[in-house]
């Protein structure tokens, strides 16, 4: 499937949206469960538990600073940490290990694309709904499946790449 709402190649983001307030990380702050669905295509292949833990750390004069801990069913707990640099209203995920995400927060869903052994990922927390955290992944084959528009003088072509993996966990908050 190819699908382009809207290609710019400016830039700017002057066109976005602003950036919520961070009322998400209050009434999300805590632990969470749920069930992760994997599909390839259309076909569910797997589900396994998963768990998120979000919780604050010790601020900076520049930074909030969250644990940010997801763990899968049967691995070992991946033990990140959000930082909210407050001077600049940017985001970021750490992965301890030299990696750092950049992570943008619009309409209550903090989310980040990024391309890892040549396939591209795109990766959404949802954090709409006050009960529930909506994780979602969406993998992107490092293949060209289609070039359209290579006839039409007028734009540059397109390429398209083909949905490999698609993710989806409703996390309920963990009551203590």
């Amino acid at each position: 499937m190819c699908l382009c709402v809207a290609c710019n190649q400016s830039n700017s983001n002057s066109d976005l949206p602003k950036a919520e307030s961070t009322s998400f990380t209050h009434d999300h702050v805590g632990n969470w469960e749920g069930t992760l669905q994997i599909y390839k295509k259309d076909s569910l292949i797997r589900e396994l538990g998963m768990t998120f833990s979000f919780l604050p750390m010790k601020d900076s004069l520049q930074y909030h600073k969250y644990l940010w801990q997801i763990q899968y069913e049967g691995q070992e707990i991946r033990d990140y940490r959000l930082l909210h640099d407050t001077l600049k209203n940017t985001y970021s995920i750490d992965e301890q290990n030299g990696i750092v995400l950049p992570a943008d927060l619009y309409d209550q869903q903090l989310s980040n694309w990024f391309k890892v052994m040549g396939n591209t990922l795109f990766i959404n927390f949802d954090f709409r709904k006050k009960e529930e955290i909506e994780f979602t992944v969406r993998m992107r084959s490092k293949y060209i499946s289609r070039v359209t528009g290579q006839d039409n003088e007028e734009i540059d072509s397109v390429l398209c790449y083909d949905l490999v993996n698609y993710q989806k966990g409703l996390l309920k908050r963990v009551e203590e």
